[in-house]
C-alpha cells in the first residue's frame, strides 16, 4: 500500500501512505524533514547580472552589448516587404475526436427537405401564462376586504 491514499472510515480524511523512499526523509513524529538547499558558489554571478541588466550599451571592454539589427541595417540588407492579403485566411479545421473512445468524429451533412409536412408553426405552440397577479398600484388602493370580495366576483 506504499505510495497510495487511504480514507479513514471514521473521520473520512484521506491519508497518504509514504513510499519506502520517503521513509528516509521522515522524522519520528511523522513529519517530513526538509534540508537546506545546497549553495552553489558562483563568484562571477554578480558581474554577469550587472552586465546583462545594466543600462549601459557597451561592456567594460568597450564592446557593444546590444547586437540587434537596426531598421536601417535591415533596409540596407535588401529585405523585401511582403504585402498582406486583403482576404482573411480561414484556419484549417482540426479533427475532432470522441473523448471516451478516441474515434474520429466526422461531421454529418444536413439536407433541407422542402417537402417536409411535419413543420410546426411557432404561433401554435402553447405558452405558459402567469397564474399569480403581481402587485400593481390599482390593487394597493383597495382595502383587504374589498379586494378579496372584488376578486371573487
Amino acid at each position: 500500500m506504499a505510495g497510495s491514499v487511504v480514507q479513514c472510515p471514521r473521520c473520512k480524511l484521506l491519508n497518504d501512505i509514504p513510499t519506502l523512499d520517503d521513509l528516509a526523509n521522515m522524522s519520528d513524529d511523522g513529519t517530513y524533514q526538509i534540508g537546506d538547499s545546497p549553495v552553489i558558489p558562483e563568484p562571477q554571478r554578480l558581474s554577469e547580472l550587472n552586465r546583462l541588466y545594466s543600462r549601459e550599451k557597451v561592456d567594460g571592454s568597450g564592446r557593444e552589448i546590444d547586437l540587434r539589427q537596426t531598421f536601417e541595417q535591415l533596409e540596407a540588407a535588401g529585405t523585401e516587404v511582403v504585402p498582406f492579403k486583403d482576404e482573411i485566411l480561414t484556419p484549417i479545421p482540426t479533427p475532432k475526436y470522441d473523448p471516451e473512445t478516441g474515434e474520429l468524429v466526422r461531421p454529418l451533412g444536413i439536407v433541407a427537405n422542402e417537402s417536409d409536412t411535419n413543420r410546426v408553426d411557432p404561433g401554435e405552440i402553447p405558452m405558459a401564462r402567469a397564474t399569480l397577479g403581481y402587485a400593481t398600484t390599482e390593487s394597493n388602493t383597495q382595502s383587504g376586504c374589498t379586494r378579496s370580495i372584488s376578486a371573487l366576483g
